[in-house]
């Protein structure tokens, strides 16, 4: 999981598109996923933003891939 992240960290856009996406929330308002799925971008985004590894995981076997 670590790897992950470090993975996602290393993207130039982590810092600015991270930010970005927890100010707007439009995602989730024209994600399609978020209508028919307990699935919120924002929550996801916020977890990678707040480096909380158990949650990312928690999300990928409950929410992303379930």
């Amino acid at each position: 999981m670590e790897e992950i992240f470090q993975d996602i960290q290393s993207d130039i856009r982590y810092d600015h598109e991270l930010n970005g996406c927890l100010n707007c929330g439009i995602c989730t308002a024209t994600c399609p996923a978020a209508h028919y799925y307990d699935f919120s971008p924002r929550e996801i985004v916020q977890l990678l933003w707040t480096e909380n590894l158990e949650g990312i995981y928690d999300a990928m076997q409950e929410k992303i891939w379930a």
